[in-house]
Parts: C-alpha cells; sequence; structure tokens
C-alpha cells in the first residue's frame, strides 16, 4: 500500500505533500514507513522536530503520531517487510539508504 504523508518541508510555499512508500502490518494502528534517502531525507528531519503526520491513502485520512525507529535489527526488520511486499530490485531501486524507520501510530 502507498501513502501520501504530508508534513512541513522547508521551502517557500509551506507544505508540500511527500509520497512515501509503507507497509500496514497487523492492525490500522500501526503503520511503517522507510524514508527512501534515510536518516538523510527531509521529511525524517521534520518528523524528528514534530512527529505529528497525515497519511492519506485510499480516500481516508488518518493524524498520526510518527516513531523514530534506529535499532539496526528494527529498521532491517521493516526494510525486509518492503522487501517482501514490493520486492527486492524496487526497494533496492527507489530507497537508497537503510538506517531508520518510522512507526506511525494513533496517538
Amino acid at each position: 500500500m502507498w501513502a501520501l504523508a504530508r508534513g512541513r518541508v522547508r521551502q517557500a510555499g509551506g507544505v508540500r505533500s511527500k509520497a512515501i512508500g509503507c507497509r500496514r502490518r497487523c492492525t490500522c494502528e500501526k503503520l511503517y514507513l522507510l524514508p527512501v534517502q534515510g536518516s538523510g531525507t527531509q521529511w525524517y528531519k521534520n518528523v524528528l522536530k514534530n512527529p505529528s503526520i497525515r497519511i492519506e491513502a485510499r480516500g481516508a485520512e488518518a493524524k498520526l503520531q510518527a516513531v523514530p525507529i534506529t535499532d539496526a535489527k528494527a529498521v532491517s526488520s521493516v526494510v525486509e517487510k518492503f522487501r517482501d511486499k514490493y520486492g527486492a530490485s524496487d526497494v533496492k531501486k527507489y530507497y537508497s539508504k537503510f538506517d531508520v524507520a518510522v512507526l506511525a501510530q494513533i496517538p
């Protein structure tokens, strides 16, 4: 499932929408996000400062609280889920750094 996460990106004009790959696991209360360029992704840097995010998918919208995942084993688990869901070649093609992930959950 792909979702549209809206976050503040520093630029003239304010809020910019950013498509972020995500994997829903077990329940709707948890959503794992993998920043495309890992900890270097501007969206991830903004989440560290303001963990409140809004997700839109298939006409539904939710406000979630983002929790950074930095533990290497936990990040690896999220990456493997992405590879299982989207294929190893697509993950390799679109993602360049695998040092962080984000758990988005209902506050």
